[in-house]
């Protein structure tokens, strides 16, 4: 325990879920860099890159920086991937969660629609920091 009296150590992402992508490490390159690329397919994580593709897919149809309070995490179980979402008002007046399940090789798919489904359920301007 801390001093406050509040456990220490990691977070549970059934109390808290992370970051989208929190954790990953990622390499840049040029697209049109075969050579590179070849290289660097040494030190891809197949089951990361698709939890990931989930991840990235739900921030991107959110429009979403490091400054929208936008959590993900994206969990594979074999072929089956889980991704659960939530999105926050900025001022933290409400906060709005859901879940996909589905074929692991669909998770781009997955990430855009559930980021579609919370933003339909919170309507125009969530993301205001004037709301």
């Amino acid at each position: 325990m801390g001093i406050t009296g509040v456990p220490r150590g990691p977070v549970p992402p059934e109390d808290m879920l992370p970051a989208v992508a929190q954790g990953a490490i990622g390499i840049e390159r040029r697209a049109d860099d075969a050579r590179m690329a070849a290289l660097l397919a040494a030190l891809h994580d197949g089951p990361t890159g698709l939890r990931l593709a989930a991840e990235r897919a739900f921030l991107a149809e959110l429009d979403g920086s490091c400054e929208t309070p936008i959590a993900g995490l994206a969990v594979l179980d074999g072929d089956r991937l889980w991704l659960r979402g939530e999105i926050l008002r900025p001022d933290g007046s409400e906060a709005l969660a859901d879940e996909v399940h589905g074929s692991a090789t669909d998770g781009d798919a997955m990430g855009t629609d559930l980021a579609r489904r919370l933003l339909a359920r919170g309507g125009p301007g969530f993301f205001d920091w004037r709301a």
